[in-house]
C-alpha cells in the first residue's frame, strides 16, 4: 500500500508520472481504492470495501495487509471454521462504525454494537504467530474452543499465540473455552500464549467460562508470557470449572508472566474459581510469576470455591513465584469457601500466598474477607503458607474471619506457617474474628510451624479469637519452632472472645517450641498480657502493661522481663496512639534499626525511643514579636 509519505518522496525523485501510472494499474487490478481504511457491514458485497460501498467481513480479512484499519458496521458476524475472524497480519479491527461517509470515520461501540458470533461452535476471534494487531470497541460472545483444530480448550472469545495484541475497549462475554471433559478450558474470555507484549485495556469481560466438564483455569483471561500489561477492565461473574473433582484456578484471570507486568486499574467483581470443587484464586490466580505488580485494583465478592470442594484465596491466589508486589488493591468480601463441603481446610479470604519467595503485600485495604464459612479457615485476611522473606506492610487488616461456621479458625486477620524471614510492619490489624464457634485461634494472626518473623510498628487491636490469643496464637512441634521478634507494637483490647482468647499473646501447652522476643510493645485491657505454657520462652524488654484483669505474664513457660512499666494509663487516642502526656514517651529502648513508626514519622524525636506502634508528635511553640504598626 503506497502511503502519502511514500508518494512525496517518489516525487521528490522526479517519478510522478511513474506513480501515477502505477496507482491507477493497482486500482484497476484490485477493483478497490488505494486506502488503508477498509469498511465492512454484515450485508457489505463485492471487494471495494469503502465507506460508500462496504464489504462482507472474511473479503476486507482476505485484502488486509500491515498496518491497515477494518471498521465494522453494526450487526452480527458468524462464520465457518475455527473462528468467525483470523486475524494473520499486523491489522486493527474497529467495531461500532456508524455506516456513514464522515472522516475520519465514526466510531460509537454503543450505538453500533458489532456482535462477533461463535454461536458455540467456534471461538470469535483467533490472532496467529508474529502478528501485532489491534482490537478496539468490538462485541465478542458465544466463542468457544471446543471444536477448534488448533489448541482445542483455548481462549473461547479470543486466543493468541505468539503475538502481540492490543486488546482495548471490548465487550467479551458469554465464551466458553472447554464444553468437553476431557479438554482442558483456558481462558474463556481471553487466552494469550507466550506473548512478548499483550495489553488487555479498558474491556468489560463479564460472564466467561474456562471450562464447564473438566479442569478450568482462567475464566476471563489466562495470560502466559512476557511483559503483560492488564489495565483498567471489569472482570466480572467469571468462573474457571464448574464441576466437583477438577480444580478451579482463576475465576476472573490467570497470569503467568517470566518479564516485568502489571495488572492495575481493574474492578475484579464476583468471580468464581470452582463452582463445585476445589478452587484457587476466585478473582485471580497469579503462579510462576516474576516481577508482577498487581495495584490500584478493587478485587471484591470473589469466591475460590463455592461448594464441595477446598477454597484457597478468595481475592488472590499467587503460587510458585517470586518479585511478586500486592499494593494498594481493594480486596473486600471475598471468600475462599463459601458452601457445604466434606473437607474443611481452607486458606486466605483475601489473599492466599503458597511457594512464593520475596513477594510483598504493601498499602492494601483488606476488608470483611472469609478463609472459610462452614468450617476450618485459615487466614482471613491473609494466608501464607512457605512464602519466604515475605513483607506484609502499611496494611488495614480489618472484620475479616477466619471461620464463620461451627469449625476451628486460625488467624483471623492473618495466619503464616512453614515461612521465613517474614516483616509485618506498619498494618492495622483491627476487629477481626478467629473463628464464631469455640475453636478460634489468633483472633489477629496466627504462626504456625518453621517460622521465623519480625513484627515492627502494627497496631493488633479488637480481634477476637474464642479458644486462645486474642491478638496472636502459635503452632509448633520439635523441629518445627517458631521464632519472632516484636518491636515497637500496640496491642490492644483484644478481649472480645471467650476463655484464653482474651489473652493478647497465648501459646497453647501442646506446642513447646515458641520462643519471641519482644521490645518497647504496649499491652493494654486484657486478661493477661502474654500467656506462655511450658516449654516457651518469651524475653521481655521495655513493655509497658496497662488493665490486664489476671496479670501482665502468665503460665508456666519461661518469661523474662527486663524495665517493664507497669500499671501506668498510656493515654492512647481512639485510633491507639499515644498522647503527649502517656507514660510510653522517652521510655522506650533504643532499637537502632527501626527508623520510624506506624505512621511514617521518625523515631526517635526526642532523646529516646516511644513504647508502642506510635512515635508521638511533638508540637514545636515558636513565639514571634509583635510587631506594631
Amino acid at each position: 500500500m503506497f502511503t502519502r509519505r511514500t508518494i512525496q518522496a517518489f516525487f521528490s525523485l522526479g517519478l510522478g508520472m511513474f506513480l501515477v501510472f502505477g496507482l491507477l494499474l493497482f486500482m484497476k487490478e484490485t477493483g478497490r481504492a488505494a486506502s488503508i481504511n477498509l469498511f465492512v457491514s454484515p450485508a457489505g458485497s463485492g471487494t471495494l470495501c469503502t465507506q460508500i460501498a462496504p464489504c462482507g467481513l472474511q473479503t476486507a480479512l482476505s485484502i488486509a495487509a500491515d498496518g491497515n484499519a477494518i471498521y465494522l458496521g453494526a450487526g452480527t458476524y458468524t462464520g465457518n471454521g475455527d473462528a468467525v475472524i483470523t486475524i494473520t497480519h499486523s491489522i486493527t479491527i474497529y467495531g461500532g462504525w456508524d455506516g456513514t461517509a464522515a472522516s475520519p470515520p465514526v466510531c460509537d461501540p454503543e450505538a453500533y454494537p458489532s456482535i462477533i458470533n461463535g454461536e458455540d461452535q467456534r471461538r470469535g476471534i483467533f490472532i496467529s504467530f508474529n502478528t501485532a494487531p489491534a482490537l478496539d470497541g468490538l462485541v465478542v460472545t458465544r466463542g468457544t474452543a471446543t471444536y477448534v483444530s488448533f489448541r482445542p480448550g483455548y481462549g473461547g472469545g479470543i486466543y493468541a499465540r505468539r503475538a502481540n495484541p492490543i486488546i482495548v475497549n471490548n465487550l467479551i462475554t458469554n465464551n466458553t473455552a472447554s464444553l468437553d471433559a476431557s479438554i482442558y478450558g483456558i481462558g474463556g474470555g481471553i487466552a494469550a500464549e507466550f506473548p512478548h507484549q499483550i495489553v488487555i485495556s479498558g474491556n468489560h469481560i463479564i460472564s466467561n467460562t474456562a471450562s464447564r466438564e473438566s479442569l478450568g483455569s482462567g475464566g476471563g483471561i489466562n495470560a502466559r508470557g512476557d511483559s503483560i500489561q492488564i489495565l483498567n477492565n471489569i472482570i466480572m461473574s467469571n468462573t474457571a470449572a464448574m464441576i466437583n473433582g477438577v480444580n478451579g484456578f482463576g475465576g476472573g484471570m490467570v497470569l503467568n508472566n517470566f518479564e516485568p507486568s502489571v495488572i492495575r486499574g481493574n474492578q475484579i467483581l464476583g468471580n468464581v474459581a470452582n463452582t463445585s470443587g476445589n478452587g484457587y484464586g476466585g478473582g485471580m490466580d497469579i503462579g510462576s510469576s516474576s516481577v508482577l505488580t498487581v495495584t490500584e485494583n478493587v478485587i471484591r465478592d470473589n469466591t475460590a470455591s463455592a461448594s464441595r470442594g477446598l477454597g484457597f484465596g478468595g481475592g488472590i491466589a499467587a503460587m510458585s513465584g517470586r518479585d511478586t508486589i500486592i499494593t494498594r488493591n481493594q480486596i473486600e468480601d471475598n471468600i475462599a469457601q463459601d458452601g457445604a463441603t466434606a473437607a474443611y481446610t481452607n486458606h486466605g479470604g483475601g489473599i492466599y500466598c503458597s511457594a512464593m519467595d520475596h513477594a510483598q503485600i504493601s498499602a492494601n485495604q483488606i476488608l470483611r474477607n472469609v478463609a472459610s464459612r462452614p468450617g476450618n479457615g485459615s487466614g482471613g485476611g491473609i494466608y501464607a503458607n512457605q512464602c519466604d522473606n515475605l513483607t506484609i506492610n502499611n496494611n488495614i487488616i480489618q472484620e475479616n474471619f477466619g471461620s464463620i461456621g461451627s469449625n476451628n479458625g486460625y488467624g483471623g486477620g492473618v495466619m503464616v506457617s512453614r515461612s521465613g524471614n517474614i516483616l509485618l510492619e506498619s498494618n492495622r490489624i483491627v476487629s477481626n474474628t478467629a473463628s464464631n464457634s469455640i475453636y478460634g485461634y489468633g483472633g489477629g494472626l496466627h504462626m504456625a510451624h518453621s517460622t521465623s518473623f519480625t513484627m515492627t510498628n502494627n497496631i493488633v487491636s479488637n480481634n477476637r479469637a474464642n479458644r486462645e490469643g486474642g491478638a496472636m496464637s502459635f503452632e509448633s512441634d520439635p523441629g518445627q519452632p517458631v521464632t519472632g521478634t516484636l518491636v515497637n507494637n500496640t496491642f490492644a483490647a483484644n478481649s472480645r472472645g471467650q476463655g484464653n482468647g482474651r489473652i493478647a499473646i497465648y501459646t497453647r501447652p501442646a506446642y513447646h517450641h515458641v520462643v519471641l522476643t519482644l521490645t518497647n510493645n504496649l499491652f493494654y485491657s486484657h486478661t493477661y498480657g502474654i500467656y506462655f505454657t511450658e516449654g516457651n520462652t518469651a524475653t521481655i524488654y521495655n513493655t509497658l502493661f496497662y488493665q490486664h484483669s489476671d496479670g501482665n505474664v502468665g503460665g508456666d513457660g519461661t518469661i523474662t522481663e527486663v524495665d517493664s512499666i507497669t500499671g501506668a494509663d498510656p493515654r492512647l487516642t481512639s485510633d491507639w496512639h499515644i498522647a503527649g502526656n502517656s507514660p510510653a514517651v522517652d521510655a522506650g529502648r533504643t532499637v537502632p534499626w527501626l527508623l520510624t513508626d506506624i505512621d511514617g514519622d521518625p523515631r526517635p524525636i526526642d532523646s529516646a525511643y516511644d513504647i508502642g506502634a506510635d512515635e508521638r508528635e511533638r508540637i514545636i511553640v515558636i513565639y514571634l514579636p509583635l510587631v506594631i504598626r
